[in-house]
């Protein structure tokens, strides 16, 4: 790049001799010819792939639901439907309150979500596979649905379960129509050693500039997985002093119908 405005820097300062111009009329219009040209295309460039806040803010919303339970789909080898139905009924036991949805409300909801076409048929027929088993669902054939049976009773387990959260570094266009979002990938291995962390952290730090442990307070004492998502998405808190860097994670998203966002592929 360095190379080009230097070149375009020398041709600048070559037309601008009267008798240069007079000596090489054809080289010096086929150069404004390609100067224009490459000016159009950076100016092109740099309008299309800018991202502005509106837009940013927009694809912060509509998409960290969903991110905060993309370790189903991302963290799997599975070729198989059974981490879309996992996604599904995750995302609707935590987010909705719903332990049960049927084949066709998790294909309509996958559909909606990532950008692939998916019919209840392709849902019935999984039926239980054993990722799906270790993590409590069961196939009832007489309504053809799906149902996620969730224990978060036992608190010292929770205190000790492994979190995965994906916080945004980055966000640029691909094209005119896909975003693509850098992630990284934390493990939080010991939820509750970072409640402790941050307790000791707030010690000696002003009311204003205290982190707000509430949420992550109200995880550990009720399992609530969207509780501790909330106080992740919304906490200025440098995670990297307790939790571990897993991976970089780019999840490229399309405007769909409606202007909405689609899931269109994860890397």
């Amino acid at each position: 790049m360095k190379k080009i405005f230097n070149n375009i820097k020398q041709f600048i300062k070559k037309i601008s001799n009267k008798e240069y111009i007079k000596e090489h009329i054809n080289y010096v219009v086929l150069g404004i010819l390609i100067l224009v040209f490459l000016v159009s295309t950076l100016v092109y460039f740099l309008v299309t792939r800018s991202v502005s806040d509106i837009e940013k803010n927009k694809i912060i919303k509509e998409t960290t639901p969903f991110v905060n339970y993309i370790n189903e789909i991302e963290n799997t080898d599975s070729d198989s439907n059974d981490k879309f139905i996992l996604f599904a009924l995750k995302y609707h036991y935590y987010q909705e309150d719903k332990n049960t949805l049927t084949s066709t409300e998790i294909s309509d909801f996958i559909n909606d979500i990532f950008d692939i076409e998916m019919n209840p048929k392709d849902v019935k027929n999984i039926g239980v596979s054993p990722i799906m088993a270790e993590s409590g669902v069961i196939y009832n054939s007489d309504n053809d649905s799906y149902t996620i049976s969730i224990d978060n009773t036992n608190k010292r387990e929770l205190e000790t379960k492994s979190v995965i959260y994906y916080k945004i570094d980055s966000i640029s266009k691909s094209s005119k129509s896909k975003y693509k979002v850098k992630y990284t990938k934390y493990l939080i291995e010991n939820p509750l050693e970072l409640f402790n962390y941050i307790l000791e952290y707030n010690i000696d730090k002003k009311e204003e500039d205290m982190i707000d442990v509430s949420y992550l307070k109200e995880y550990l004492q009720t399992g609530d997985y969207n509780k501790i998502m909330y106080f992740l998405n919304n906490s200025d808190f440098d995670l990297s002093k307790c939790a571990k860097k897993l991976d970089t994670v780019y999840i490229t998203y399309t405007i769909g119908d409606n202007d909405k966002l689609k899931i269109y592929e994860i890397k």
